[in-house]
């Protein structure tokens, strides 16, 4: 589950409900076909250098 995200605070005063979906969007194809139930491996997050340095390049392209 996302953290911080306060699922009944979110319907209340939305009307929207709140769907948990897969980490990377990369599995968003594979979730929607599995009818929104994430694999083990969908639970996992990656947090290694390679991972890091293309957040880093990411954030170094957005303009402030």
């Amino acid at each position: 589950m996302a953290d911080r995200i306060d699922v009944k605070k979110v319907k209340e005063e939305t009307g929207w409900n709140v769907v948990f979906g897969a980490v990377y969007a990369e599995d968003i194809p594979e979730h929607v076909k599995n009818n929104f139930q994430k694999t083990e491996r969908m639970h996992l997050v990656e947090f290694n250098l390679k991972t890091e340095l293309k957040w880093l390049r990411y954030i170094s392209s957005q303009s402030v």
